[in-house]
């Protein structure tokens, strides 16, 4: 009678376990993100080239735990015509200390529905910090200038947030711009 108390006791707790490894590898935690953020389109090293922008994103943060962490929504840059009326997914390629990285594709509207723009993206769960580089020609810069979109109401303001954002994710090759490795390790 005790052995069959026993493995009935185990079954039941062998199905429960395996219940609740499924639910947890495909319940996607999600967050709702619908924030405004203001932001600063500048080339380094150029406060001169700055100039003020809003970031508008609207979406759902998926965390899921045993997969891949994705955005799925509108990602706005007032300014860009083609950031406007289109989803982007961000499928988050590396994340260090709440910083995540990832690509950021804008695709042509019609078949064969190319890439338009593209760059990398670095932003924390909340989307209150944000880092773009974007690829050349999306702003225009002189020499081999590196420009940038990022969250501040100011050009310093947007350096100390590249600065904060660099140290939190580590003096390592994934993060851009280089240029404030030594401030980062300072702060």
């Amino acid at each position: 009678m005790r052995l069959k108390k026993l493995i009935t006791f185990s079954l039941v707790l062998v199905l429960v376990l395996i219940g609740a490894a499924i639910f947890l590898y495909n319940y996607n935690f999600s967050d709702k993100i619908n924030v405004e953020r203001t932001a600063v389109i500048f080339t380094l090293n150029n406060p001169a080239s700055a100039k003020s922008t809003l970031i508008k994103v609207n979406g759902t943060f998926y965390k899921p735990i045993f997969r891949q962490k994705k955005f799925i929504g509108n990602f706005i840059i007032d300014g860009y015509d083609f950031t406007k009326d289109q989803k982007v997914t961000l499928y988050i390629t590396k994340r260090n200390n709440g910083i995540n990285m990832s690509s950021i594709f804008y695709l042509d509207s019609s078949p064969p529905f190319n890439i338009k723009q593209n760059g990398m993206i670095w932003f924390d769960d909340k989307f209150e910090n944000i880092n773009i580089w974007p690829s050349g020609n999306w702003i225009e810069v002189e020499g081999k200038s590196l420009a940038f979109i990022t969250t501040g109401s100011d050009y310093e303001e947007a350096s100390k947030t590249q600065i904060m954002m660099r140290k939190k994710f580590g003096n390592n090759m994934w993060f851009v711009p280089h240029e404030y490795d030594s401030e980062a390790k300072r702060e």
